[in-house]
């Protein structure tokens, strides 16, 4: 969880802290990709095409609510149109991965739900 603390002027007699998930990160390399399931104990990357993908529409609505509900997992968004990916076949594709390694991975769209159970099975956590 990444907490920040700011100071509101003194004559407010108020101070905030704002604690936010981590953020989703959108990446454009393999590089970059393989750094972040090095550097994350739990990952999920979304494989997706939304500007014309309905599916992936529809999964990235969710998401973010996803990210906030599971701070340990890093969420990664890799636009396929941006970056080409072999081993893609169809959007959205979701991979899962623990200790940099993949537990799971499936296509289409899925109910939050859905999503919820597949990661707790993955990541046996959360």
């Amino acid at each position: 969880m990444n907490c920040k603390m700011f100071l509101i002027p003194v004559f407010m007699l108020l101070a905030m802290a704002t604690c936010s998930a981590k953020d989703i990160l959108h990446l454009k390399s393999q590089k970059d990709i393989d750094a972040a399931i090095k550097n994350n104990n739990m990952v999920v990357i979304d494989y997706h095409a939304e500007k014309t993908c309905a599916p992936c529409q529809q999964m990235a609505k969710i998401l973010p609510d996803l990210a906030k509900e599971f701070e340990k997992v890093q969420f990664i968004k890799v636009d396929v149109n941006e970056f080409d990916v072999a081993e893609i076949r169809s959007v959205p594709t979701f991979v899962f991965y623990l200790d940099g390694k993949e537990v799971k991975r499936f296509a289409g769209s899925k109910s939050k739900g859905s999503f919820i159970n597949i990661m707790k099975e993955s990541f046996k956590c959360c």
